[in-house]
C-alpha cells in the first residue's frame, strides 16, 4: 500500500467581484486545518491579476488526506465554490486507491515524487 508524504496543489478561478470573499474563506479553511493531525502544510494564496487562488496542501500520507478530506465543512466547501471554478489540480506523491478515488473525480495531474526533505 503507498505511503508517504503527498503534496497537492489546487488553482482555482475566482470570480473578481469575489477576491475577497476567497480570502476570508481561504482563511478559514486554513484555520480549520491547524488541528487536524498529518496535515504538515496548508497554505492559501491569490492572484490578484489572474484572480486565481491556490491552496498547496502537504500531507504525511494519504490516510491523513483522506482524514482533512472527510472533515472539511460542506458549507464552506459549498461556498468556496459558488464563486471559484477549479483550474488546475496537481497531485505529488503515491496515494492510496482509495485517495486515488476520493480526487480522481476532479481530473488531476499525478506527479510521482523523486526526493523529498519534509522538516517536522
Amino acid at each position: 500500500m503507498p505511503d508517504g508524504p503527498l503534496m497537492m496543489k489546487v488553482v482555482l478561478d475566482v470570480e473578481p467581484a469575489a477576491a475577497d470573499d476567497f480570502g476570508r474563506v481561504a482563511r478559514q479553511w486554513v484555520a480549520d486545518t491547524a488541528g487536524e493531525s498529518g496535515v504538515l502544510t496548508f497554505v492559501s494564496a491569490f492572484d490578484p491579476e489572474a484572480s486565481q487562488g491556490t491552496f498547496v496542501e502537504v500531507y504525511a500520507d494519504s490516510a491523513s488526506f483522506l482524514a482533512h478530506a472527510a472533515a472539511v465543512d460542506p458549507a464552506l466547501r459549498s461556498e468556496l465554490y459558488s464563486f471559484a471554478r477549479l483550474h488546475s489540480y496537481d497531485v505529488y506523491g503515491d496515494l492510496s486507491d482509495e485517495a486515488r478515488a476520493a480526487v480522481d473525480g476532479a481530473g488531476p495531474t499525478y506527479h510521482r515524487i523523486e526526493a523529498a526533505h519534509i522538516a517536522g
